[in-house]
């Protein structure tokens, strides 16, 4: 194996050691991260093309999410007491770190199973257009949802309970990280803001948004054009102001996709319609015609 081919483990010691004696065992090299600051070396020096992680408190999301590696969440951990227990969920994950390197030696970041990542942007109105939006697109498309609306942080739950309707959207609020997949919905938190790694996105609590009414769509935007992903779009909804119509230019010369509300169709036209006077977008319609379209486009 060459240094390319090097899994980091970033779990508590516990953990990480066995697992990392276990990739050892199986002709697997592994680095043990145990603190943010050895995260943050290992990520600096390049060699792990894919990390184990858990959301254990101070481990560097941050630092994983810029690296441009594959990420694979561990979302629960056995009692290191019992040998049984630890022995059984270290071939578990060794299992795992094979289907993501699809039975090669060499771990590459997945790219076709990875969905495509959509953002929904909206503000005033944007609540039941983006319910229709949803609850009118066909099941089983591989799009993950990445949802900015501006709103009261107090208000959050009840956005996730209002927005959708349909049973095979799956809304999350993200609170620390949470994974991509075709059907989900993550919701932005109005305090903070967000990498991506696809398949994770990841909070950063650290790093508050730095307009006034947030999220920041334009903000959001900016980072959705940078993530390493294969495949992304925006669609402004309904909103009053122009949040987001700036980030358009720099998101559309590298490839990204926009579409908006047509304004007829919006409570508050100003919004979608100074992402249309950019020239930058692609596809107007109701909530239901770009359900329609979406669905179209990745299911037909």
């Amino acid at each position: 194996m060459t240094d390319d081919d090097t899994i980091g483990v970033a779990l508590p010691p516990a953990h990480a050691l066995p697992l990392s004696r276990a990739l050892a065992a199986a002709g697997l090299r592994a680095e043990v991260a145990t603190t943010p600051a050895l995260v943050k070396a290992l990520v600096r020096e390049g060699h792990c093309r894919l990390w184990v992680f858990d959301d254990t408190p101070g481990t560097a999301f941050e630092a994983l999410a810029k690296g441009g590696t594959a990420l694979l969440p561990v979302e629960s951990l056995p009692d290191h007491r019992n040998p049984e227990a630890l022995e059984s969920w270290c071939r578990a994950q060794i299992q795992r770190i094979r289907q993501v390197g699809k039975g090669r030696k060499v771990l590459t970041r997945p790219t076709v199973q990875d969905p495509a990542v959509w953002l929904l942007a909206g503000s005033a109105g944007a609540t039941p257009a983006i319910q229709s939006f949803l609850n009118a697109l066909d099941d089983d498309v591989p799009v993950a949802f990445v949802y900015a609306q501006h709103y009261d942080v107090a208000k959050r739950a009840q956005l996730a309970e209002m927005v959708s309707d349909n049973p095979s959207i799956d809304m999350t609020l993200l609170d620390t990280h949470a994974r991509l997949a075709g059907g989900s919905v993550v919701i932005l938190s109005p305090s903070c803001r967000f990498a991506l790694s696809s398949p994770i996105i990841i909070s950063l609590p650290e790093q508050p948004w730095k307009s006034r009414y947030t999220p920041s769509l334009s903000e959001a935007i900016a980072i959705l054009g940078g993530a390493n992903v294969a495949h992304t779009g925006v669609i402004v909804f309904s909103g009053m102001g122009e949040d987001g119509a700036e980030a358009l230019p720099a998101y559309t010369s590298h490839g990204g996709v926009v579409w908006a509300q047509s304004p007829e169709s919006a409570v508050c036209a100003a919004m979608p319609q100074a992402a249309i006077d950019t020239g930058l977008v692609s596809l107007t319609s109701t909530p239901e015609g770009l359900a329609e379209a979406l669905s179209h486009r990745y299911v037909s």
